[in-house]
């Protein structure tokens, strides 16, 4: 069982709770399989501003930039050693629809609905992926994180968007 947890204003992003439910379930099937199957899977998303993700950046990350998502992995930090509770908190997402919808119109040729949907669900797989302790420090790294986020991107995508 997953929970998803949302702070703010869940309208401004373009997916349901059920279609983000079907992303976070999707990535799961694929990439979590060291996990314990019988621990609730636990993720928080808090929904910002562009000044606050902005401030949460030169904060954590040191760089003076806004970013469409930020994730805070929780689980793949343990120490092996460390028990596990009656959950696994897989991490934190802090996501600004207003990036998302910037990098929108960066990324597509006209800004629309369905692309916005696009580039959320880039944005959010994304963000997933390193959750589950992948990174793209060096190029190796960054192929392999590549190669689970189009693993999940192809599944979701068939589902979730309409030709």
């Amino acid at each position: 069982m997953t929970i998803i947890s949302f702070k703010g204003s869940i309208k401004k992003i373009p997916l349901t709770i059920k279609e983000i439910q079907f992303i976070v379930d999707t990535t799961q099937k694929l990439l979590g399989t060291k996990l314990p199957k019988n621990l609730p899977l636990i993720l928080n998303c808090c929904l910002v501003s562009e000044t606050k993700i902005t401030g949460i950046n030169i904060s954590w990350r040191h760089k003076k930039q806004s970013s469409p998502i930020i994730a805070f992995p929780d689980y793949y930090l343990k120490l092996p050693d460390e028990p596990l509770q009656e959950e696994i908190h897989l991490g934190d997402m802090i996501i600004c629809p207003k990036v998302i919808r910037e990098r929108t119109k960066e990324n597509f040729p006209t800004f629309n609905y369905q692309n916005f949907r696009l580039q959320f669900i880039f944005s959010f797989i994304h963000s997933l992926v390193h959750l589950y302790g992948y990174t793209h420090e060096n190029d190796n790294k960054a192929n392999k994180m590549e190669s689970m986020e189009k693993r999940v991107q192809n599944i979701v995508i068939k589902k979730l968007i309409k030709s």
